[in-house]
């Protein structure tokens, strides 16, 4: 009888053992999927800032590129109506024709938008979407004001 005893208390114990190691590999696994997923999360946030800033500086060399049109355009402009009626019979007509062409059709600023408007979509998802937000907030925000 006290054999059978102790072989139910050593049965007991295996099983409660096997229950706690089952138990655990189970969290254990569920760690390391939130680990991997979190891992995962942070890489695809990186990538979107990183599209985003190079976008934004895309953005402001084009930028840079439409001002230094319309400075042209505003020094070809600004000639031509200083010059006096005399000095404007004077001119080539090419160089006449080039003075008044930028009365029309100045380029506009279109700015690509594609990294930021993905930032912004990811931003309403999750907090780390916000927080990826906000990172690029201060990015945009740290960096040196456009000069002319």
């Amino acid at each position: 009888m006290a054999n059978l005893t102790r072989e139910s208390s050593i049965a007991w114990k295996r099983r409660v053992t096997e229950g706690v190691v089952i138990v655990g590999s189970i969290l254990l696994a569920f760690a390391i999927d939130a680990w991997w997923e979190g891992r995962a999360e942070r890489a695809v946030e990186e990538d979107i800032l990183r599209a985003a800033a190079a976008e934004v500086d895309a953005n402001r060399a084009a930028l840079r590129g439409d001002l230094q049109v319309h400075d042209d355009r505003l020094d070809r402009i600004d000639r031509f109506l200083r010059a006096s009626p005399g000095e404007l019979s004077e001119l080539p007509e090419d160089s006449l024709f080039d003075m008044t062409r930028s009365f029309a059709n100045a380029p506009s600023f279109n700015p690509r938008l594609e990294a930021i408007s993905v930032l912004a979509q990811a931003t309403a998802r999750t907090p780390r979407g916000r927080e990826a937000h906000d990172r690029a907030g201060a990015i945009w925000f740290s960096t040196p004001a456009m000069s002319r």
